[in-house]
């Protein structure tokens, strides 16, 4: 039997030998199937998330969303996917003025997010989340999601994504010199 060498996470390549001992399906076609499936189900993306807010830190720039399903009707923070050969700092400065028209904003990254569907299992997307101080005054809704200035204060009492609760004081407070991880679930 010949052996095809594939570049999947640990946890994809022990699934995937699993499989092949369970089912005894070893054709190069079969595998060819098999690889695309894990490559489909194991294959991390990529997102960027950005807050700015006024100059007073008293106001922060979110966004109504209306998709993904899980994220309808809630307020989350300004950004989208990366694409194909964008660092995070170009994607979150691309989405920010896709979505909220202002260009060429500096951003600082506060905190980087690996989402698990479990913990134990993959990761299944990587979010950067930034933040940026400036005249939020001058945004405005450039797709069909709303773009708001709301309080900083109200944050705990508003439909926000629940991670929203503790990272938007996380970006205001000055004792954070570098950027943190963390992993964990998706919001529902």
């Amino acid at each position: 039997m010949s052996r095809i060498t594939i570049d999947l996470t640990d946890s994809a390549a022990k699934e995937l030998e699993r499989l092949q001992t369970i089912t005894g399906h070893s054709s190069p076609e079969q595998l060819r199937i098999a690889l695309d499936l894990y490559r489909n189900k194991y294959s991390v993306k990529h997102y960027v998330c950005g807050f700015m807010f006024n100059q007073e830190k008293t106001q922060v720039v979110l966004i109504r969303k209306l998709r993904p399903e899980w994220q309808k009707g809630k307020l989350n923070g300004v950004g989208g996917h990366i694409e194909d050969g964008e660092k995070p700092e170009e994607a979150m400065s691309r989405e920010f003025e896709e979505e909220a028209g202002i260009p060429n904003t500096k951003w600082t990254l506060v905190a980087e997010y690996d989402v698990r569907d479990t913990p134990d299992s993959c990761q299944v997307a990587q979010v950067y989340f930034f933040k940026s101080f400036g005249d939020i005054h001058s945004i405005c809704s450039r797709t069909d999601e709303e773009v708001i200035v709301y309080p900083v204060s109200d944050i705990n009492s508003v439909n926000v994504l629940l991670k929203l609760r503790f990272l938007i004081p996380m970006c205001l407070n000055e004792e954070i010199f570098v950027p943190f991880k963390f992993s964990g679930k998706r919001d529902k």
